[in-house]
C-alpha cells in the first residue's frame, strides 16, 4: 500500500488476520520495495529536531492557505517554494536512487523475488497502490502468475498517466465520502454531532478553524497542539477511509465543534492516511519517523512514476478541484505538488497497456463508496485486464478483504487457495456500523 507502507511490516502486524485456509495452505511473504522501509529508505531531511519545517513536513498547508487558498498567488509561491526546497532536500539524502523508484522497477524486483523463492509462478494479493504494483507485474510477466487479487483497485493507466485525473477522482471520492457520513448522521438520532444540523455544523466547524484554530491538548507533554482547518480535514479524510469509523469521526467531530477540543480529530491526522489499505486506529505507522520515512518514499515513488505540469497549470488545477470538491479538493490538488517541482526523472516507467495477456484469471476487489481509490477505478480496469472478474462490495470502506466483510473473505480465500472465481456481477452486502448505520 501507499506507497511508501511497509510490507514486510504489514505481514509482521496482520498475519493472523489472514483466513486460516491461506496461512494453512501458503508462507505469506512480505516485502518492502525500493526506497521503503528495510529496502534503503528513502530520506529527505537528517531527522533532527532542527530541521526546516519544508524537511520534515513536506504536506504541511499554511493555515492561510484557506479553502480557496490556492488563489492566492503569494501563498501559492510560498508551498511551491516550500516544495522545492523539500525535494532538494531528497536529492541531498538519497539521491543517488531517486531515478530508480518507480513502480516498473519494483515489479522487476517482485520477479526477482519469485525466482529467489524458487517460485515458477505465484500467488499474490495487492491493495490500495499494491493494485498498481499488482498490475504492472501482470502486464510485464503475465505468465508467472497462478493467482492475483487486486483489492481497492487504482486504475493503473490513470495513476501513471493521468496524474490530474487521479487527484480529481479521489478529491470527488472522498467528498461523496463525507456526504454520506453527514447524511448517516442526519438520519440517526444517536450520531451526536450537529444538532439534527451535520452538514450545516460541518461547514461552520470549518469556517471557525479557517479563523482560528482550536485547542487539541498534549499540555502534560509541555507543548500545547492546536488543530487548524488543515489538520482537521485530514483527520477527518483519516477517519473516512473506513465505514467503521463513523461513529468515532462523529464523536471527535462533535467534540471539536461543542467542547472546543480537537484533540481525537487530531489524534486521526497523527495516522499516516497515505494509501493506507487498514482503516485507523490500527495503523502501526505512528512515529514521527516512521511517518516522514512513508511520507518521503510515497513522494519518490509517485514522482517517479507520474509526469505532472507545469507549476501554473498545476496552481489552476488545484482551483478547479477546489471548486469541483469544496471540502478536499485543495487538499487533493496540492498533495503532489512536490512532483511538479521534482528534481529527477526515472531511469524507467511502464505506462501501459494493462492487459495481462497471456495470465490466469485475475480477481478485482472494489468497494462501490471507496473514498481513496473509487470504484470506477475497479471497473476501468476490470474492462483493460484480459481475464479477470470484478468482485463489488456495497460499502464506503478502502479496500475489503481486511474488514468485516464474509463474503468477500470467503470469495478471495476461495479464489486464491482453489482457484475458483465467484461468478461475475456477485456483489457482497455491506456490513453495519457499530453505531447500527
Amino acid at each position: 500500500g501507499g506507497p511508501g507502507q511497509s510490507g514486510v511490516g504489514f505481514i509482521r502486524d496482520w498475519l493472523g488476520f489472514f483466513g486460516a485456509s491461506l496461512r494453512d495452505r501458503f508462507d505469506i511473504v512480505g516485502f518492502d520495495q525500493r526506497g521503503v522501509g528495510g529496502s534503503a529508505p528513502v530520506r529527505c531531511s537528517s531527522g533532527q529536531d532542527n530541521d526546516p519545517p519544508a524537511a520534515t513536513s513536506p504536506f504541511a498547508i499554511d493555515s492561510r492557505a484557506s479553502r480557496a487558498g490556492s488563489e492566492d498567488d503569494d501563498v501559492y509561491q510560498e508551498l511551491v517554494d516550500d516544495r522545492r526546497q523539500w525535494a532538494q532536500g531528497c536529492v541531498r539524502f538519497s539521491g543517488a536512487e531517486l531515478p530508480y523508484l518507480s513502480t516498473e522497477a519494483a515489479a522487476r524486483d517482485l520477479d526477482l523475488l519469485r525466482a529467489a523463492l524458487g517460485e515458477d509462478k505465484i500467488t499474490s494479493y495487492g491493495g490500495s497502490y499494491g493494485t498498481v504494483l499488482g498490475a504492472t507485474y501482470a502486464s510485464m510477466f503475465p505468465t508467472r502468475i497462478r493467482a492475483l487479487v487486486l483489492d481497492g483497485v487504482e486504475d493503473p493507466n490513470v495513476w501513471m498517466n493521468q496524474p490530474q485525473e487521479d487527484l480529481r477522482r479521489m478529491a470527488q471520492g472522498f467528498e461523496t465520502a463525507l456526504g454520506a457520513f453527514l447524511a448517516d448522521c442526519k438520519a440517526r438520532p444517536n450520531c451526536g454531532f450537529g444538532h439534527g444540523d451535520p452538514a450545516g455544523a460541518f461547514d461552520r466547524l470549518v469556517e471557525r478553524l479557517i479563523e482560528k484554530p482550536i485547542p487539541a491538548g498534549g499540555k502534560d507533554t509541555g507543548a500545547a497542539r492546536t488543530l487548524n482547518w488543515v489538520t482537521a480535514m485530514i483527520g477527518v479524510r483519516s477517519a473516512l477511509y473506513s465505514h467503521a469509523m463513523w461513529p468515532r469521526l462523529a464523536e471527535a467531530l462533535a467534540l471539536a465543534d461543542d467542547n472546543n477540543d480537537g484533540s481525537k480529530l487530531l489524534s486521526f491526522a497523527a495516522q499516516d492516511p497515505i494509501g493506507a489499505i487498514l482503516p485507523l486506529p490500527y495503523s502501526t505507522s505512528t512515529s514521527a519517523d516512521v511517518a516522514h520515512t512513508a511520507i518521503a518514499a510515497h513522494t519518490a515513488i509517485t514522482c517517479a512514476d507520474k509526469v505532472f505540469p507545469t507549476v501554473g497549470a498545476y496552481q489552476r488545477l488545484a482551483d478547479e478541484l477546489n471548486r469541483e470538491s469544496p471540502h478536499f479538493g485543495l487538499l487533493s490538488g496540492l498533495g503532489a505538488l512536490a512532483c511538479v517541482v521534482w528534481p529527477v526523472k526515472a531511469a524507467s516507467r511502464y505506462t501501459g497497456p494493462f492487459h495481462a495477456t497471456g495470465a490466469a484469471p485475475i480477481l478485482l476487489v472494489g468497494s462501490t463508496g471507496d473514498p481513496a481509490t473509487p470504484y470506477s477505478g475497479a471497473v476501468s480496469l476490470a474492462r483493460q485486464l484480459a481475464n479477470s472478474v470484478l468482485l463489488t462490495w456495497r460499502s464506503y470502506t478502502h479496500t475489503a478483504y481486511f474488514q468485516d466483510s464474509g463474503c468477500v473473505r470467503q470469495a478471495v480465500e476461495r479464489y486464491l487457495v482453489d482457484l475458483i472465481l465467484p461468478k461475475r456481477g456477485t456483489i457482497c452486502p455491506d456490513v453495519p456500523t457499530a453505531a447500527g448505520s
